[in-house]
């Protein structure tokens, strides 16, 4: 009778431990989203527009609709965007950082050759 108890108190504590499992490290939170102020259509007075999406966008005339600029930009801040772009008309890459600035409508750019811009969103 008290091997029987013993059996059945190794069981109970075999049911109980089983309900235990040592996890491994636990996944790391998920990244909170990036900034997406960029993201949609843009123009650069009456002279141009742009649309932005993932990372790359494209430049039409506003006049002809022909491409004038096409290019990739990155999120430097929660403000900041800069943007590599080939530029049709001048036929070369330019280099610009943008900030919006308050009210999230505008983006005031320095492109590298010391040159400012404002891009308004449409």
């Amino acid at each position: 009778m008290r091997i029987l108890k013993s059996t059945a108190a190794i069981a109970v504590a075999g049911i109980v431990l089983s309900g235990c499992v040592v996890a491994g490290p636990s996944a790391p939170p998920p990244r909170p989203a990036g900034p997406t102020f960029a993201e949609g259509n843009w123009n650069q007075g009456t002279l141009a527009s742009y649309v932005f999406g993932n990372g790359s966008f494209v430049g039409t005339a506003a006049d002809t609709g022909n491409k004038v600029a096409d290019g990739n930009y990155r999120y430097i801040s929660n403000n900041t965007i800069q943007i590599s772009s080939y530029s049709s008309v001048q036929q070369k890459t330019i280099v610009a950082n943008c900030l919006l600035v308050a009210g999230g409508t505008t983006m005031n750019c320095t492109n590298d050759s010391g040159l400012n811009f404002s891009l308004t969103r449409a």
